[in-house]
């Protein structure tokens, strides 16, 4: 692998000097001692943990751009990384013309991430905006304490609203959020970010 992403790096210029490290270790120490525009960075293939390696880059050599470029799902990585310092994100199977367009992309200061990423992260930020825009303030209110496992009684108790009116409300958040029940639900809500005047959704 090392020796193609070489031969895809001398196509984008040919003055650009590139160095190898075997491990993660290795790696740390040529950051030290020398100043790199890049690193290509493995995260599934060491000893460390992929945000250990991230917060040790970042720490010895923060202006240095880092591509992820792993043989992990991007669906699952990708936005991980990135929030967590890295430059972009491409995986290894991808075309050399796609490698080559990361490497390009990271190395004059932008963020890298495949249309597929692009795709995934611009649909959930789309049912992000029509679920908020959809919800009431009050059905906004009682949703978390669904999630919580409130009972309607015990919600009716908590807001002071009649329980008639609160199956009401929980009656139109499953119809706008096109659930059934409270597990579909709590599949599309993130209730760790959630309180009562904001939440998330994830696909």
């Amino acid at each position: 692998m090392r020796l193609s992403l070489r031969v895809v790096i001398r196509e984008l210029s040919g003055e650009i000097d590139v160095t190898e490290a075997v491990n993660f270790k290795e790696a740390l120490k040529l950051l030290v001692s020398d100043q790199f525009d890049l690193v290509i960075l493995e995260v599934l293939m060491d000893e460390y943990s992929g945000i250990k390696m991230m917060e040790m880059i970042r720490s010895i050599a923060p202006s240095t751009a880092v591509l992820i470029c792993s043989m992990g799902d991007e669906l699952l990585y990708a936005e991980h990384y990135i929030l967590r310092g890295a430059s972009g994100f491409v995986v290894k199977t991808a075309e050399k013309e796609e490698i080559l367009t990361a490497i390009s992309t990271v190395i004059n200061g932008n963020r890298y991430l495949s249309d597929r990423v692009h795709d995934r992260l611009l649909t959930r930020t789309e049912l992000k905006s029509k679920v908020k825009e959809a919800l009431t303030k009050r059905e906004r209110q009682i949703l978390p304490l669904i999630l919580e496992g409130r009972t309607t009684k015990e919600i009716s108790k908590m807001l002071e609203i009649h329980v008639n009116s609160i199956n009401f409300y929980k009656s139109n958040i499953f119809r706008k959020m096109q659930v059934n029940n409270i597990l579909e639900l709590a599949e599309k809500v993130d209730i760790s970010k959630l309180f009562p005047q904001s939440y998330s959704v994830s696909v």
